[in-house]
């Protein structure tokens, strides 16, 4: 159903009050027919979801929130790996001996860092999974309570399905297993509805980091492009919307010039009426940035989202004095089920992960099977958060993620979310005032390969800066390359390390690139004949901005002395500039001379070049003299054929 856009911070839509009221005679009477196990066993640790061999995975058919009584069916699916089969085994199917009684159980049971006991419900026969091959086993099940009891309050028990070797081994250890959550509320109980916050993200692949080009906006922002389906997507369920700056600013910086699609997509999103805020260039994370920031060059924005829970107080201190005004936070740095929290001079808007996560599993979930199970344990974690009536509003994300990656299943998430009994969709309380003092938060650091992987690329930026200190107007110039580092610490990355070490690779290779932009062109070898001359050099610049480069020409033998070692050269932008170095030669032979070039401190810029020069020294001198010789004996003939010639004229008279 369609929204009004601007009502969407007060948008509820319709809820049912009341459960509809019903007796399951026949869940009854099945419960008995079914011959269920009931002997309770100690649940072991269980086994990852996903393995060598496949992945499991869990759901009930008739939805996870249920009635006491009701007989239902848990859908158990088996996805074999690549070039592995899944024989014929079993399949056990396990729930918790008791309700999951606190959020925090609950959590603890999904996160896999507790085992409450198990009571087994049925042990089923699984089937051959043929290789990148899905299986199903359907297990019919009576939900736990009794239906006629009167003021009961909804519950949360854990489902968990386990594959084992065979029918004949009920009790053995789980090859996969995967963990639900059961949502029970009676008939007649009245559930408070939950606000729930989600955002949205709006990025494209960061591949490269330069601002996107008409080309690139027109291909995700015209009709079936992947922000163009995001976008619709909001327009019928409401949701925060987190904006890369990397798309805002380039549609800004193209103007008229920017795509017809990509100026009306923005237009459009901003006549949503929906919670906004700007995410940094590439949704960088903020704390990468700020290590590597030597240049306060960092626009964090008004909230800066954390990527991970790796923070200090001090961390988060500086966060807030670069104008923060909020920071979010996944809900495991602060120890508090309040949304908005106030440590220090920090105000923190708590995301919640585990929701968040199952979120993104849902969006990204190669199945309909797999997102069904994610959106099950969703409502499970907002069901607990309704019973226990905090009235807090949970904030999630929907996939942090380019919208390429989550254009596809974004729609069934939220439509999903929305038509929870018990879920109100609000705004993210951006600007609210903190409900709780925190006297600490659960500080940690990121892994060394990671603090490592920033040193690098602060190092490089720093090189990088050194560099455009040649140029008129550095910033200009290195103002591209700060929007190539960020983009290394993209959200993006986060599931994805090899490519974000290839593009790491591909930075380093661009660096190299920019800190040979300006650089002396190789000459050819040159003869000098002359005692003194003039050596040609030319140098180029191919940055957009005019540089101040000093020329230092260094012979290695002494028989060749330059007149000025260093010469200060203006290299117009994107241009180049001849030079003449005077010269003076001392003896003859050969002499390779090294030509390069540094800046005012005398940090060499590039690579230099090698051009020989030949020395033939006094051939001027000796050309000179020869060609006098010669013209004196010219003259001497002449003047004594003149002579003679009066002297036969004379003669002749005589006679």
């Amino acid at each position: 159903m369609d929204v009004p856009a601007r009502q969407m911070t007060n948008f509820r839509p319709p809820r049912k009050t009341r459960w509809a009221r019903g007796r399951v005679l026949l869940a009854l009477a099945l419960l008995g027919s079914l011959a269920l196990p009931t002997l309770p066993v100690d649940a072991q640790a269980a086994a990852p979801a996903t393995s060598d061999r496949g992945t499991i995975d869990l759901f009930v058919q008739e939805g996870s929130v249920v009635q006491p009584g009701q007989v239902v069916t848990v859908r158990v699916t088996l996805r074999a790996a690549e070039a592995r089969r899944i024989p014929e085994q079993a399949v056990r199917l396990s729930i918790t001996e008791q309700p999951l009684a606190t959020e925090t159980a609950m959590r603890r049971f999904i996160d896999r860092q507790a085992d409450p006991t198990l009571r087994t419900l049925e042990v089923a026969l699984s089937p051959e999974v043929l290789e990148l091959e899905t299986g199903d086993v359907r297990i019919p099940i009576v939900v736990p309570g009794d239906p006629e009891a009167e003021g009961a309050e909804g519950v949360l028990y854990g489902l968990q399905a386990d594959l084992i070797e065979s029918l004949e081994t009920p009790e053995a250890d789980a090859q996969i297993s995967q963990r639900q959550l059961l949502t029970v509320v009676p008939a007649d109980a009245a559930i408070p509805a939950t606000p729930v916050a989600p955002i949205v993200t709006l990025s494209v692949p960061p591949t490269g980091g330069q601002a996107l080009s008409a080309t690139e906006l027109e291909a995700y922002t015209a009709p079936g492009g992947a922000l163009d389906a995001v976008a619709g997507v909001l327009r019928r369920y409401p949701a925060t919307i987190a904006v890369d700056s990397r798309i805002t600013l380039s549609i800004q910086a193209l103007g008229d010039a920017a795509p017809e699609s990509a100026r009306k997509w923005a237009d459009d999103l901003g006549e949503l009426g929906l919670e906004q805020f700007a995410l940094p260039w590439a949704d960088s994370d903020p704390l990468a940035t700020q290590a590597i920031d030597t240049l306060l060059y960092a626009r964090l924005g008004q909230y800066p989202w954390l990527h991970s829970a790796n923070i200090t107080g001090a961390q988060l201190e500086s966060l807030a004095q670069r104008s923060a005004e909020a920071v979010l936070v996944p809900s495991t740095v602060v120890d508090s089920d309040r949304t908005v929290v106030q440590y220090g001079a920090a105000r923190m808007i708590r995301v919640d992960q585990e929701l968040s996560d199952a979120l993104r599993d849902a969006t990204v979930a190669a199945t309909e099977v797999e997102a069904e199970a994610a959106l099950q344990r969703v409502q499970g974690l907002v069901a607990k958060r309704a019973f226990s009536q905090t009235g807090e509003a949970l904030v999630v994300d929907t996939g942090r993620l380019p919208a390429t990656a989550i254009s596809l299943r974004l729609e069934s998430v939220l439509n999903r979310l929305q038509n929870v009994e018990f879920v109100d969709i609000v705004a993210v309380p951006l600007e609210e005032d903190a409900s709780e003092l925190a006297l600490g938060i659960n500080e940690s650091t990121p892994p060394r390969e990671d603090n490592e992987f920033v040193a690098g690329v602060r190092e490089l930026w720093q090189s990088d800066v050194r560099y455009a200190t040649i140029a008129s107007n550095p910033e200009s110039v290195v103002v591209q390359r700060w929007n190539r580092y960020l983009a290394l610490f993209s959200s993006a990355w986060l599931t994805s390390p090899q490519a974000q070490q290839a593009e790491w690779e591909r930075a380093q290779d661009d660096s190299a690139a920019f800190q040979d932009s300006v650089y002396v062109e190789q000459g050819s070898a040159i003869t000098v004949l002359a005692d003194r001359t003039e050596l040609p050099v030319t140098i180029r610049n191919d940055l957009p901005s005019t540089v101040t480069v000093q020329l230092v020409v260094s012979p290695s033998r002494g028989i060749l002395r330059v007149e000025r070692p260093t010469i200060s050269v203006v290299v117009p932008a994107e241009s180049f500039q001849r030079v003449s170095v005077p010269v003076r030669s001392l003896a003859n032979g050969t002499v390779p001379v090294e030509i390069g070039l540094t800046n005012s401190v005398g940090s060499p810029l590039g690579e230099s070049v090698t051009i020989p020069i030949t020395i033939r020294a006094g051939w001027e001198s000796v050309i000179t003299i020869g060609l006098a010789a010669a013209i004196g004996l010219v003259f001497a003939a002449g003047i004594y054929r003149a002579i003679q010639r009066r002297l036969r004229e004379q003669a002749t008279s005589d006679e």
